[in-house]
């Protein structure tokens, strides 16, 4: 017998409208053994069989709280299992249609890349340490579960329930169908987008239009463990410096210069103008940038300088003329008449992406191709 079937089930009552209700409903129940029975696994004889077998020896349970279970299908055709009278101690009892169309498609997906998949499983990963994954998948010794959210949930108990299935090795990756969940390296998720014909999820990302694909997609990223948080290390990557035309500001010199107004970063679809003074704790990287600003213009030395202003150093740009500190306001006027006049190619390594961590080029979710994919556990 499963972890799942010996273990009681308390789902989270979750917020639907009232269009999408589907009450007392479940994919899944158990049989006088103990065994677990899925409906969707059954050809419709064998579930005509099974139906009449349990109105005469009524030996099937819900697992949720071991309540009678009848046979019923949707008037979409989809096979079910349903409470006979809920339990006042069971939340279990209400579970929308849509929930229980994502939990089979998981599976499908699952089974057809060669995994052994079941729903609605629970788990203990310490003392009093309860877990629930709406699908687990193993295959090779390896453990993936799939969480679907129908209501919003508070981010440190998403990341409590993450840790608890990561202490007994399972890998989870989430499916909410609200917005404002955490976008971090610790919790692989997407949004879910229901269209007319198909499910399909959005990676969300900060400063572009989230990627958009069938829900398949992503499964089948998740199952043959496609999914990459970050930036592509090691993948090359264009740096534009862009630069524009000032005065400089003294009165001795007055002269026209060149400044560098940032240095335009674009890694996959998302793009970012980098500043000077962001360089300022990466001198290694600036100095990858440096020989590439053509020698034929105008446009004065980055370095760092003192600021009597500020009373500090950092990296600036300067008069190309009599060298003195170009201070950031400057860059707004130059940047009116900006253009780019160098492209760099840049290898992305961890110090690149954390510079563009703390520029503020948001990582997030995405899937890489099959010839990434990680080996098996």
């Amino acid at each position: 017998m499963s972890v799942a079937d010996m273990l009681p089930c308390t789902l989270r009552q979750a917020n639907r409208r009232i269009s999408e209700w589907i009450l007392d409903m479940s994919l899944r129940c158990l049989d006088d053994q103990g065994a677990s029975i899925l409906a969707f696994d059954m050809l419709p004889d064998e579930w005509k069989s099974l139906t009449s077998e349990n109105r005469r020896r009524h030996h099937l349970r819900m697992p949720c709280c071991d309540g009678s279970v009848s046979l019923r299908r949707t008037p979409e055709g989809l096979q079910h299992f349903m409470h006979k009278a809920v339990s006042g101690d069971c939340v279990a009892a209400h579970e929308s249609g849509a929930q229980m169309r994502l939990k089979q498609a998981a599976v499908t997906v699952a089974r057809s890349l060669g995994w052994h998949a079941t729903i609605d499983v629970w788990g203990r990963s310490g003392e009093d340490e309860l877990w629930f994954a709406d699908v687990v998948a193993e295959r090779d010794g390896l453990c993936i579960a799939v969480c679907i959210e129908w209501s919003s949930q508070a981010d440190e108990d998403l990341i409590r329930r993450q840790e608890r299935m990561a202490r007994v090795g399972i890998e989870c990756v989430w499916l909410f169908r609200g917005v404002g969940f955490p976008v971090t390296e610790t919790l692989p998720a997407a949004r879910l987008a229901e269209g007319a014909s198909e499910f399909r999820v959005e990676l969300p990302r900060q400063y572009d239009r989230s990627a958009s694909m069938p829900l398949e997609t992503f499964l089948e990223a998740a199952f043959t463990r496609r999914l990459r948080f970050g930036e592509p290390i090691g993948d090359s990557v264009v740096a534009s410096v862009l630069a524009g035309s000032t005065i400089c500001w003294h009165s001795e010199c007055r002269e026209e210069t060149e400044i560098v107004t940032g240095i335009h970063f674009e890694v996959g679809t998302v793009a970012r103008v980098l500043t000077l003074e962001q360089f300022d704790d990466f001198p290694e990287l600036f100095e990858q940038i440096r020989p590439h600003i053509p020698r034929d213009r105008r446009v004065g030395a980055v370095k760092r300088r003192y600021s009597h202003t500020r009373q500090e150093e950092y990296l600036s740009n300067g008069c190309f003329a009599c060298d003195r500190l170009m201070g950031r306001h400057y860059d707004h006027d130059a940047t009116e008449d900006g253009e780019i006049i160098a492209e760099v190619p840049v290898l992305l390594t961890d110090r690149w992406r954390t510079l563009i961590d703390i520029a503020g080029c948001t990582s997030h979710w995405r899937i890489v191709p099959e010839s990434d994919a990680e080996p098996k556990a």
